[in-house]
């Protein structure tokens, strides 16, 4: 009796055995594998892929733009009486720059003129050779003068001689972009601006220049744009919004969801065969809504996975 017993118990045991062998393989099999640095996920069997929802890249049309953060930093306006343009600016300092670059500029005709006078009086042994040095080391300070304070101006987004040609009613305004944006503005080029203070009401501005220099920190650049304005109060200050950009055509567009970014780069993924996804690095330009444009990193005809991507982030980064 009590071997019936023991030979009872061992094959409970064997089967229990059994099959918590046979579930643990089967949990086993749900993972996928990662090979290449994770950068090629394996999954075991079509079904796990299932979950994932993707697409074929095709060439398309689209208007591929950029929007800028911006602001407004002048105005033109006519005086009271009329005979001469109002600037204002957002900022006094920059209010004094530009008043000291008019009277730098003020010096320098006088300086020209001086000179001028002083070679006439020398070549009439008139003047010394003192007085002549002296003339010259006038007029290089006041170009020095004007050339600091330009270049100031400049940084600032400013075209100090543009500024005096602008008709009365025009509002100045600069926004910045990344260098790696900086290919969607055209100089010339008709682009839509909103205000915080109109936020229904889409304006048409002009992109006029893209700036001198990049900032070093943050590596963009300044792109000064004008306004002409209507009724609507346009303010020193003001913040807006700047869409730069055309209807461009064979662009491979993708949603900006399928694009994941780890530590300043994006990635997305590619199906390479029923069970099998690749990571790739892209590098793309912000297109209309949600859509980025693809500039490298997958060709047209790829499959790409568009639904499921933070999972596979996870999976493929560890993360």
């Amino acid at each position: 009796m009590i071997n019936k017993i023991s030979i009872c118990i061992s094959l409970s045991f064997l089967i229990l055995f059994c099959s918590e062998s046979k579930q643990s393989v089967a949990v086993e099999n749900i993972f996928p594998t990662l090979t290449n640095n994770g950068k090629t996920i394996s999954f075991p069997g079509k079904e796990s892929m299932s979950r994932f929802e993707t697409i074929v890249l095709e060439k398309k049309s689209g208007f591929l733009s950029v929007l800028a953060t911006a602001h407004v930093i002048a105005s033109i306006s006519s005086s009271v009486r009329n005979t001469e343009k109002v600037i204002l600016f957002e900022n006094p300092d920059i209010a004094s720059l530009y008043s000291s670059y008019k009277k730098s500029k003020t010096e320098l005709v006088k300086a020209r003129k001086n000179i001028e006078r002083v070679k006439d009086m020398f070549e009439n042994r008139v003047a010394t050779r003192k007085d002549l040095f002296e003339a010259e080391a006038e007029l290089t300070d006041c170009i020095a003068d004007i050339e600091e304070r330009e270049s100031r101006l400049r940084s600032f987004g400013f075209n100090p001689n543009q500024l005096e040609s602008y008709p009365s009613g025009t509002a100045v305004i600069v926004s910045e972009l990344p260098e790696s944006q900086l290919s969607q503005v055209e100089i010339g080029e008709s682009v839509d601006i909103t205000f915080s203070a109109y936020p229904d009401k889409t304006f048409q501005g002009k992109a006029e220049a893209v700036g001198d220099s990049l900032d070093s920190n943050t590596r963009t650049a300044k792109i000064r744009v004008s306004l002409r304005v209507g009724i609507q109060k346009i303010l020193p200050g003001m913040f807006a919004k700047v869409e730069f950009g055309d209807r461009i055509e064979g662009l491979l567009l993708l949603s900006k969801d399928a694009v994941v970014s780890v530590e300043g780069k994006d990635y997305i993924f590619v199906k390479q065969d029923e069970i099998t996804l690749i990571r790739r690095e892209v590098k793309y330009l912000a297109g209309s809504g949600n859509d980025v444009s693809i500039l490298s990193g997958v060709d047209e005809g790829e499959t790409v996975v568009i639904k499921g991507v933070v999972l596979l982030k996870g999976i493929s980064f560890g993360l």
